[in-house]
């Protein structure tokens, strides 16, 4: 594997004056360099586990400064701070950096810093290059925990990045399936489906069952039928609900029992609703003659997800496989894997 394809940390000097620190995240560049630029994301990653960023002030532009203020687990703060030379969103920051009076000298004093954001494969490589003015500098910079430092703040940018990206996904996800609903006629709610023990009506009705027994493992439902309410409003209220307990930083990361082990409710989410959306919107669209072309990024999460998936668990959720032509494409490979007949 490339070593620039690596989710640890690896720390080069290549030359006298220069540190150098790569890394890559399991997650889109826009969503890795907003982490990195957003006060909102800042404060929920910067800094090693047990620090906390308390004071997060940017000006993101060329010229703009930037301070922030952290504070240890035993009451000690830091203070580093410098001024941006350029701002390329997505793609680069070039940024002064220095330290407060306490720290300066023991941190190696001030670098000029370079920040990289290359995507590849819907994965983001950050390669950080820290420039010192002399090699002492750099030498004592190496000397204090930066390294140990950088790599506790990236385990902790990895976890945000893996519940933003599922938020993100499953935003977009019930956005597209509650379109493809809207456009289910008045006709169509008897039509069968791909799934062939349920209609179009109780094909919806199963994927907001899906979404009510999720949001109760965290969390009482106010209730789980409303009055009148069609198929498209149901729907739409039990998205608006994940969405919320998706938002709470607390619900997310919180640990739930399943059939497979422990995981967090984010995870959950992004192996269980959000796959079920992709597979069950595809048999919506069957059903009801709308566009069946499944998105690359989602054909590689539902794949991903199936791939550390028990086989047997596999055949307890969809029909047997399905077999297919040496010609089949991705998508009609996939779907035959989870029994559907395209």
């Amino acid at each position: 594997m490339d070593a620039r394809d690596s989710t640890q940390l690896l720390v080069t000097t290549p030359s006298d004056h220069v540190i150098v620190m790569r890394r890559t995240f399991d997650a889109p560049r826009q969503l890795v360099f907003d982490a990195w630029t957003k006060p909102d994301h800042l404060v929920r990653w910067y800094g090693r586990e047990g620090w906390q960023l308390e004071e997060c002030e940017i000006d993101l532009r060329r010229g703009g400064s930037w301070r922030f203020i952290s504070r240890g687990p035993d009451g000690t703060t830091m203070e580093n701070g410098g001024s941006f030379l350029e701002v390329v969103e997505p793609e680069r920051l070039v940024f002064t950096e220095g330290f407060g009076h306490a720290t300066h000298d023991s941190m190696g004093g001030e670098a000029e810093c370079t920040l990289l954001f290359e995507e590849r494969d819907g994965r983001t490589v950050v390669t950080r290059t820290n420039r010192y003015a002399s090699v002492d500098q750099r030498d004592a910079a190496l000397t204090t925990p930066m390294a140990e430092g950088t790599e506790s703040a990236y385990d902790r940018l990895a976890r945000l990045l893996r519940t933003e990206r599922t938020i993100e996904r499953y935003r977009r996800l019930a956005a597209e399936f509650a379109t493809k609903l809207e456009r289910v006629r008045d006709s169509d709610w008897e039509l069968p489906t791909p799934c062939e023990e349920w209609n179009v009506a109780e094909l919806i009705g199963h994927v907001i069952e899906l979404h009510e027994i999720h949001i109760e493992m965290i969390d009482a439902l106010d209730s789980r039928t409303v009055a009148d309410e069609s198929p498209v409003a149901a729907f739409r209220r039990v998205a608006s609900q994940m969405a919320a307990h998706l938002g709470d930083g607390t619900l997310t990361s919180k640990q739930v029992e399943n059939r497979f082990g422990q995981w967090t409710f984010a995870e959950l989410v992004d192996r269980a609703v959000c796959v079920d959306l992709i597979v069950h919107g595809w048999d919506l669209a069957r059903a009801t003659g709308q566009d069946e072309d499944i998105d690359p990024m989602d054909l590689h999460h539902v794949r991903t997800v199936i791939n550390s998936t028990p086989e047997d668990a596999l055949r307890f959720a969809y029909k047997p496989i399905i077999e297919t032509g040496p010609d089949a494409d991705e998508q009609t490979k996939l779907l035959a894997r989870l029994g559907r007949q395209v």
